[in-house]
């Protein structure tokens, strides 16, 4: 019997009218301005060198069509790098928002007035008025202002790149005097990218003294040259007693006969390059390990998994008619990096071998041709090996029934190699050792001044300008470039230089500062409460500084909150070290 089913009650239709919802009542308290402390200490660095007055003298600009001089909308694109992530500069008047804009760029300035048109129009301005020999002008201005000294010049060159076209319609004549953003050897391995070239010379201290954009072809030769004649020019005083540092493209005949004019003579240290001086690197390592006398312990560079030690021999040779030292230097880790090279070089023989096994060749002419091609590969090989020519005969007989009159059988014969590695060759196994564990320094400093494991130390701190480099790729730096136009490309990377210039001269004084402070009396500020130490950088302060400030009270004046009573002897140690007070920070 079928059960019976219940008769659904039906749902009551849903008003699909609007719906009135009450809210509680709540009032809006206006924020209180704030001004960050890492971007008051960069705007106390910028007040001091004169970056604003300085922009303002340089270009032209009309004092009644701007609200905002193009002098301190250059300082707004250089104190946005100072936040965790550099912003477009489509959003730059967002970073300030909350933030005292009347204190950092004049009375009645808000963050709206800080936007992308204005300063667009201002990286136009600066691009009119050539911002490598501005950037060159702020570079001597702040030595002369903060006394620096330097003894070494640290030179190299790295590549920016960019996403997009740019693709300016401009004359052939106008083309030379332009930026070019175009394809060339890309260092951060991004061959699809066009790019800038970015060339810097800094001091020891890691602050940059010379950079120049360059088209995004420009070689390193070329930089060095364009670097020497800047730097005699700018400071040919200090050249004269320190000493200029580059990587191995800085070693050609003709940038070597301008380093060692007698007229001007530039001291220098480098790295011998492979084609240099008829192969003088090869010579001179053979030599070292012929010569019979004992290598000269040098000690151990780096710490922690980065430690290395190393050991040398000097010669000195004439080179062009000029004598050089020439400081052959041995690497513990080049024996790794030998075995490692040694190990792939073996694979990839054995892989040539296998593959060229399995080939078979109708003739042995074409098996003695497979030979030769295989032999010419790899005619530079660590290995020896030796082969063997295989022929082999097949019979094929016809399908089919064979029947009364069958067809003789076809014979056909196949050749093949049979290739197998016999060991090593001691000659090229010695010199590609010899490769791999030794580096070949090139100077003309005299022994008696600098001995091996200084010239080495000198040379190994070439690291300072990679630094730099690496800074200028951070995403709170040169993160996405928004910009259509070369020349605006142009002044947006010299305004970048100058951020690093301001990080390098904090991070300058900060190690100063720590230096000069009685060692017993240090407190203890670094991270969560442990020793600092001296090597410092900017980036660890930027840390530390991210949640401090000033604040707004009720009063319209500014106090410093600080978390704890830890965090107030961190920030005042600091500033100690920096050589400035609270109260200069905020002075109007």
């Amino acid at each position: 019997m079928a059960r019976k089913s219940k008769k659904q009650k039906a749902r009551p239709k849903r008003n699909r009218g609007p719906v009135k919802r009450k809210y509680a009542h709540f009032e809006v308290e206006e924020r209180r301005r704030t001004i960050p402390l890492i971007l008051a200490l960069a705007n106390k660095i910028l007040e001091t060198i004169g970056f604003v007055d300085f922009i303002n003298a340089s270009v032209e600009w009309d004092d009644e069509q701007c609200k905002v001089t193009p002098g301190h909308l250059a300082k707004a694109v250089i104190l946005a790098t100072f936040f965790d992530i550099r912003a477009p500069l489509s959003l730059i008047k967002g970073r300030f928002i909350g933030i005292d804009t009347e204190f950092f760029f004049g009375e009645g300035i808000t963050a709206k007035d800080l936007n992308d048109y204005a300063v667009g129009r201002t990286l136009d301005k600066i691009a009119e008025a050539n911002p490598d020999r501005l950037f060159s002008t702020i570079c001597l201005s702040t030595y002369a202002i903060y006394k620096i000294a330097f003894k070494r010049l640290h030179s190299d060159t790295t590549s920016l790149s960019f996403y997009g076209e740019y693709d300016p319609e401009i004359s052939e004549e106008e083309a030379e005097e332009v930026l070019q953003i175009v394809r060339g050897y890309n260092k951060d391995h991004r061959p699809e990218c066009k790019q800038v070239v970015v060339g810097k010379v800094v001091n020891e201290h890691g602050m940059p003294l010379v950079s120049l954009s360059m088209d995004g072809n420009t070689s390193d030769v070329e930089w060095n040259q364009k670097a020497l004649e800047l730097v005699g020019q700018l400071y040919a005083d200090q050249l004269a007693e320190g000493i200029y540092v580059a990587d191995a493209k800085l070693m050609t005949i003709n940038l070597f006969r301008t380093l060692m004019n007698p007229d001007y003579l530039i001291r220098f240290v480098s790295r011998c390059p492979a084609n240099f001086g008829g192969k003088l690197e090869e010579k001179t390592v053979a030599e070292a390990y012929a010569d019979g006398e004992a290598w000269v312990e040098l000690g151990t560079f780096g710490s922690g998994k980065k430690a290395c030690s190393y050991k040398g021999k000097a010669y000195t040779k004439a080179v062009d008619n000029r004598e050089v030292q020439l400081i052959v230097l041995c690497s513990s880790e080049g024996e790794s990096r030998f075995q490692t090279k040694k190990e792939k070089a073996r694979q990839a023989l054995e892989q040539d071998i296998a593959n060229t096994n399995k080939k078979v060749f109708v003739c042995e002419a074409d098996a003695q041709e497979e030979w030769k091609r295989f032999c010419k590969s790899h005619k530079k090989s660590l290995y020896l090996y030796d082969v063997t020519f295989v022929e082999t005969t097949q019979e094929k007989r016809p399908r089919g029934n064979p029947g009364k009159n069958p067809k003789a059988p076809q014979i056909i014969n196949q050749w093949s190699l049979q290739i197998q590695v016999s060991g090593e060759d001691p000659t090229a196994m010695a010199k590609f050792r010899h490769a791999e564990e030794c580096f070949v320094l090139i100077t003309n400093v005299s022994p008696e001044e600098f001995d091996m494991r200084e010239v080495l130390g000198i040379y190994k701190n070439q690291m300072v300008v990679e630094i730099d480099f690496r800074l200028l790729k951070e995403p709170c730096v040169a993160s996405v470039i928004y910009l259509k136009t070369p020349e605006r490309i142009q002044s947006l990377a010299m305004l970048l230089h100058v951020s690093l210039l301001v990080r390098a001269m904090i991070q300058y004084k900060l190690r100063k500062g720590i230096k000069e402070y009685p060692a017993d009396k240090l407190p203890r500020v670094g991270r969560d409460g442990r020793k600092i130490q001296q090597n410092i950088t900017t980036r660890f302060l930027i840390e530390e500084f991210r949640h401090q400030g000033f604040i707004e009270n009720e009063a319209g004046t500014y106090q410093l909150i600080f978390i704890n009573q830890f965090r107030r002897l961190q920030m005042t140690t600091f500033l100690e070290f920096l050589g400035m007070t609270v109260e200069e920070l905020i002075e109007y």
